[in-house]
This record gives structure tokens, C-alpha cells and sequence, in this order.
């Protein structure tokens, strides 16, 4: 038997394990402190698994991994699991199923190029005022930090520091620095 036929071997194993104690990847991953990703390679057969991994996610179910490799080795009963096992399995019969969250990814790019495409050559902003007319135009609140990091990276061939500062600003911190527009951007 090839590493990868005893991976998927190891697999099927697992799978039990989960329909049994209603886990799921994500907890045996946080049970042995590794990647949900890792896991789930394991499950799909796409990679194998060393080792100590498996003696690692054994010892979730409070076994070794000769023993839990073993399909003739009998499920252990709940009550002989560890307690970090059986918190987990309480913590998923509370909350159901893990819900995979996704986050829209943020659309600066797109509204700092509209804005941008805007401007004449030579004109002055500040970080700050692009990040209030974004929120007049499009409503989202961006922080200026956030607008900076932008001009500083992805539009760095279209504006430039001038090197003058914004003086009216009152309180602690720097004065923020003023950019100009040193080439016509056109937004895709």
C-alpha cells in the first residue's frame, strides 16, 4: 500500500469519526491547531498526511493512531473522549453545521479609479479628501490610511507626493500630505 491509498484509507476512517461525533473538518483542525485546509486535503485525497498528524487527530478521539487506523478497532464511546473533544462536539450540536463566511472583497480599487479618472494633471487632493467624495459618491467609508496605501502602491505611476502638507489640520498626528495627479488615469 502506497502513502497516498493509506491517506485515503485514513480518510474513510475519518469520515466515520465525523458522522459519528457530528464534527467536521473545521474542528478537528482547530482540535490539532492546523489549517481547516489541511483537513480537508486529507478528506479529498489530495495530499497525505505525515505522521504525527495522525496521531494527532488519533488523540482527539483518545486513541493512538495504529489503533484509530484500524477499521476493525470499535468507535469509543463519548464519555471516553477527551474533554476538549467533547466541548467541541457540544460547541457544533449547538451551533449547527459551520457556516463558511465570505467577504466581499473591497472595491477601493474601483472607486479610488472612477475618482482618479476625473482629475487634470496637476490637480491636488489629500487622502482624506478622496476618501469623503468616495463616501458622497458611493456612500462606503474608507479610511484614509487605507486610501494611502493605494496611491502609494497601485497608483503610484499616476500621483505623487507634493512634499506640501495640509497646515489647517488641528490636533495630534502628522499633517497629512497633499498628492497630485503626474499622469491621466483612465479607469477600466
Amino acid at each position: 500500500m502506497n502513502k497516498l491509498e493509506l491517506s485515503e484509507e485514513f480518510a474513510k476512517i475519518l469520515v466515520r469519526y465525523f458522522s459519528e461525533f457530528n464534527l467536521e473538518p473545521i474542528d478537528v483542525a482547530h482540535l490539532i491547531n492546523t489549517k481547516k485546509e489541511v483537513i480537508e486535503r486529507l478528506l479529498s485525497g489530495e495530499s497525505t498526511v505525515v505522521h504525527y498528524t495522525l496521531e494527532q487527530i488519533a488523540q482527539i478521539f483518545g486513541l493512538r493512531y495504529f489503533k484509530f487506523g484500524d477499521p476493525e478497532t470499535p468507535l469509543p464511546s463519548y464519555e471516553s473522549l477527551p474533554d476538549s473533544t467533547k466541548d467541541r462536539i457540544e460547541l457544533r450540536l449547538r451551533e449547527g453545521p459551520s457556516v463558511v463566511t465570505k467577504y466581499n472583497p473591497s472595491k477601493i480599487y474601483q472607486h479610488m479609479s472612477s475618482l482618479l479618472s476625473a482629475f487634470k494633471i496637476g490637480e491636488r487632493f489629500l487622502a482624506t479628501n478622496m476618501a469623503e467624495l468616495i463616501f458622497k459618491e458611493y456612500g462606503i467609508k474608507y479610511k484614509p490610511s487605507d486610501i494611502i496605501i493605494r496611491l502609494n502602491t497601485s497608483f503610484k505611476d499616476f500621483v505623487e507626493k507634493t512634499g506640501e502638507k495640509e497646515v489647517a489640520k488641528k490636533g495630534p498626528g502628522a499633517k497629512p500630505e497633499y498628492y497630485r495627479l503626474v499622469k491621466i488615469f483612465e479607469a477600466e
